[in-house]
C-alpha cells in the first residue's frame, strides 16, 4: 500500500506540476490586416486596390517566426500562434516599398494592422538582373549589371544580401552611356563588379546604391538576382518546364494556391544549374485576380522556396500583363546570361503568341544573341528560354534561324516524354515541352530533368516524382539540434484538387530518381560549431548579427530516405 501511495503521490505531483506549467503558458497572439496600395501607375491592374499575394513575415529577436501571404481578391492575412513581446511585421510586394512596423504583443492579443503600400520610385533602377533571372558567378569572377539612372549618379555601391548576411561586391568600373542598357537602346549605367574570393555559395538579393544630384542616397533591391557557386561544374542537372500556369491557382486560398512551391523546393534540393519556365507562366487575369497577382505569386514562390536561377519565357496566357507590365517587372524582352565559359542562355519573352506575332526588332535581337553564342568556340551548351520554332498557323518558317543545325551539331529534342540519351560535343536545347504536363493541377511530378555529364553525354530523364524534405523542427535558428529527412518520392498518396483539361493519364507508378547525388540543404542554427551525420558540411557562414550561423550540407540519397542531423560538436 505504501508503494502504491508513493506512486500515486509522485503521479499527483507530476500532474500538479504539469497543470501549473500549462497554466503558466500565456495564450498566443494574432496579427492580421488588409494590404492595399497605390496602383495608379499600373494600368494592367485596372484600378484594383487590394494587393493579393503580398508576402507577410513576422520577425522576433532576429528570428523569422512566421511567413504567410495575403489572399487574392481581398488582400487579407492573419498570423496566429505568436508569442507575446516585441515583434516586427514586414510586408513586401514587387514594385512597392516594403512596409515594416514594430509593436508589442500582449498575451492573447489580436492586433489588426491597416497596410497601404507606396510605389517604389527606385524599383526600375536595376535593369538586369531581376528577380530569379540571376547572374551566375564564382568567387573571383567579374560580371556586369545594367542600371537605369541619370548621368549625374555617383558613388555607386553594390552588395549581395540574404536575410542573415551581406557581402559587398568590388566595383571595378561604372560607365554611363546613351545606349548602355535595354539591349543598347536606352541611356544608363553598366557596373562591372567582382565577386570577392571569400563569398559563400548562395542565392542572393542584389542591392544597388548611388548618390543623386541632391546628395541623397538611393537604393534598389532585386530579390534572388545573383547566384554564387563555388565553381562552374562540368556535370550538372537542368530543370526545364513549360506551361507552369500560375493563373490556375493564383486565386485559390491556402496551400491549394501554391502547389507549384513543390517544384521550387525540389529544384533547391536537387541544385540544378538553372530552372526554365516557358510558354504560359500564367500572368493572366482571372475572375478574382488581376494578372500581376500571378507576378507577385511568382515573386513569393521564388523568394521563399527557390535557390537556383529561373529563366522565363511567356506565352498567350501571359499577354494580359501587357508588354509594359512585363518590362516593368522583368526588364528587356530578350536577354543573355553566361554561366561560366561553356554555357549560354538566351531569354526571349515571347509575348507574340497571343496573335502569333513577334516584332521584327525582337526577332533580330534573339537571332543575334543565338548567333553570338554559337560563334563562341568555348560554348558547349546553348539554351533558349523561349520558343525555338514558333510557327504561325499555315507558315512553316521559324521566326529566327535555328543554331546548331543537325548537319553540324547535335540538337536535343524538346517534345519527348520518354527518356533519351545522346552523345555530344556541343548542344543546343530549346525550352523543353512535355505533352502530358500541360499545367500543374497539383501534380507532384517534375516537368523534365536533364543530366549533363562531363560535356559528353546528355540524358533526358523520364517523368519523375518530386523529392521532398521533412524537417524535425523550425529551420530558423531556434533549434540547437535539427534533423532533415530527404525522400526521392516526396508525396506517395496524391489526390488532385480538381480536374484540369489537357492532362494525360498519370504514370502507373510513383518513381523518383534512382539516386540523388549532392542534394543541398541549408540549416539555420544558433551561433556555434556543428557536426553533421548523414551528410557533408560544405561551408558554415556566420550571420551579420552574430546570433546565427548557416550550415550548408551536401547529402547523397541512395535509398527510400536519407536522414541528416546537424548538432553541436
Amino acid at each position: 500500500m505504501r508503494g502504491i501511495r508513493t506512486a500515486m503521490g509522485i503521479a499527483w505531483g507530476l500532474w500538479s506540476w504539469a497543470g501549473i506549467a500549462l497554466a503558466a503558458v500565456p495564450p498566443t497572439a494574432t496579427v492580421q490586416g488588409t494590404v492595399r496600395g497605390d496602383v495608379s501607375a499600373m494600368p494592367w491592374r485596372a484600378g484594383k486596390q487590394e494587393l493579393g499575394w503580398a508576402r507577410v513575415r513576422i520577425w522576433k529577436d532576429g528570428i523569422l517566426w512566421a511567413v504567410t501571404r495575403t489572399e487574392t481578391g481581398t488582400g487579407r492575412f492573419a498570423i496566429q500562434g505568436l508569442p507575446a513581446g516585441p515583434v516586427e511585421l514586414e510586408v513586401s510586394r514587387p514594385g512597392f516599398i516594403d512596409f515594416r512596423q514594430k509593436f508589442h504583443l500582449a498575451p492573447g492579443e489580436s492586433v489588426s494592422v491597416p497596410i497601404y503600400l507606396q510605389p517604389d520610385p527606385n524599383y526600375g533602377l536595376i535593369v538586369l538582373p531581376r528577380l530569379g533571372t540571376a547572374m551566375t558567378s564564382i568567387p573571383g569572377d567579374q560580371f556586369t549589371l545594367e542600371c537605369q539612372a541619370a548621368e549625374w549618379a555617383s558613388q555607386w555601391k553594390v552588395r549581395l544580401a540574404t536575410d542573415y548576411f551581406t557581402r559587398p561586391l568590388e566595383l571595378q568600373k561604372a560607365e554611363y552611356g546613351p545606349k548602355n542598357v535595354w539591349n543598347g537602346t536606352r541611356a544608363g549605367w553598366q557596373l562591372t563588379v567582382r565577386t570577392p574570393p571569400d563569398t559563400p555559395a548562395e542565392m542572393y538579393d542584389l542591392l544597388v546604391e548611388f548618390q543623386d544630384a541632391e546628395g541623397r542616397r538611393r537604393t534598389s533591391r532585386q530579390p534572388k538576382a545573383v547566384c554564387i557557386r563555388p565553381a562552374y561544374p562540368d556535370s550538372f542537372l537542368l530543370m526545364p518546364y513549360q506551361d507552369f500556369h500560375l493563373n490556375w491557382f493564383v486565386d485559390k486560398p491556402g496551400s491549394a494556391g501554391e502547389v507549384q512551391a513543390d517544384y521550387f523546393r525540389a529544384a533547391s534540393l536537387l541544385n540544378p544549374l538553372f530552372v526554365s519556365l516557358g510558354d504560359d507562366v500564367g500572368f493572366e487575369k482571372t475572375e478574382r485576380a488581376p494578372p500581376d497577382d500571378a507576378v507577385a505569386m511568382l515573386h513569393y514562390l521564388v523568394r521563399e522556396y527557390l535557390d537556383v536561377p529561373v529563366y522565363l519565357a511567356f506565352g498567350n496566357h501571359d499577354a494580359a500583363l501587357t508588354p509594359e507590365g512585363h518590362e516593368f517587372y522583368f526588364g528587356p524582352r530578350w536577354q543573355l546570361r553566361r554561366i561560366g565559359p561553356h554555357v549560354g542562355v538566351v531569354i526571349s519573352y515571347d509575348l507574340y503568341q497571343l496573335k502569333y506575332e513577334m516584332p521584327a526588332e525582337q526577332r533580330r535581337g534573339v537571332a543575334e544573341l543565338l548567333a553570338q553564342v554559337e560563334a563562341d568556340p568555348e560554348n558547349r551548351l546553348l539554351f533558349l528560354a523561349g520558343h525555338r520554332s514558333p510557327f504561325p498557323p499555315g507558315i512553316h518558317k521559324p521566326f529566327f534561324p535555328l543554331p546548331f543545325t543537325p548537319q553540324t551539331r547535335t540538337w536535343f529534342p524538346g517534345n519527348r516524354d520518354d527518356g533519351v540519351t545522346i552523345e555530344f560535343q556541343r548542344l543546343f536545347m530549346d525550352a523543353l515541352s512535355v505533352r502530358s504536363m500541360h499545367g500543374w493541377g497539383g501534380l507532384n511530378y517534375t516537368g523534365r530533368i536533364v543530366r549533363i555529364d562531363q560535356w559528353r553525354r546528355a540524358e533526358l530523364l523520364p517523368q519523375l516524382a518530386l523529392p521532398a524534405v521533412a524537417w524535425s523542427g523550425p529551420n530558423n535558428g531556434t533549434q540547437v539540434r535539427l534533423e532533415a529527412t530527404v525522400r526521392p518520392v516526396g508525396q506517395q498518396v496524391w489526390t488532385p484538387p480538381e480536374v484540369i483539361a489537357g492532362f494525360s493519364q498519370l504514370p502507373p507508378r510513383w518513381e523518383g530518381m534512382p539516386e540523388i547525388r549532392d542534394a543541398r540543404l541549408r540549416f539555420v542554427m544558433p551561433k556555434g560549431q556543428y557536426q553533421c551525420q548523414g551528410g557533408r558540411i560544405v561551408q558554415t557562414v556566420p550571420s551579420d548579427c552574430g546570433q546565427f550561423c548557416l550550415v550548408y550540407v551536401s547529402v547523397d540519397v541512395l535509398g527510400p530516405t536519407a536522414t541528416v542531423v546537424v548538432q553541436p560538436k
